[in-house]
């Protein structure tokens, strides 16, 4: 009897109530208009090391494509963050993006959760020290449960 009390209480949970956020995200391409095109930056899953999620990216602006860069991408993310994801609660976030040519960027932004497992995510990149080409997508957790201080 306990086991069935169990399982109904599980089903009656809202949709999203047992995830949390993982050591690992996935968050979608993004595109945006800039000066004379549109810029799209595409993140491979990003994966927690100690207080930061890392990834690689690609930036492609069109129509002028020998303008694109790749390099690697990391943002912020203690475990005071990830319970404040996991909690509803709108999370900034500070970075770095450093081009294959070694060019860094400075990186910054929030995510707002819709749910414990996914929301939106806004990064801005800059090019310079005061502008920044700003990036709006949606962010997806999708690993395991998250280990504190990550792996």
């Amino acid at each position: 009897m306990p086991r069935l009390r169990l399982i109904t209480a599980l089903c009656l949970l809202p949709a999203g109530a047992l995830a949390a956020p993982t050591d690992e995200a996935v968050v979608l391409p993004a595109k945006t208009s800039v000066y004379l095109g549109t810029m799209t930056l595409a993140l491979t899953p990003l994966i927690r090391s100690g207080t930061r999620f890392e990834s690689t990216y690609t930036a492609k602006f069109f129509p002028l494509v020998f303008f694109g860069e790749q390099g690697r991408f990391w943002i912020g993310a203690t475990d005071a963050d990830l319970a404040r994801v996991a909690k509803g609660e709108t999370v900034t976030f500070t970075g770095e993006a450093e081009s294959s040519d070694h060019e860094k960027h400075r990186v910054t932004g929030h995510i707002t959760p819709k749910d414990a497992a996914s929301g939106s995510i806004h990064v801005r990149v800059f090019v310079t020290t005061t502008e920044a080409i700003p990036f709006d997508s949606t962010y997806r957790f999708t690993g395991p449960p998250a280990a504190p201080g990550g792996k």
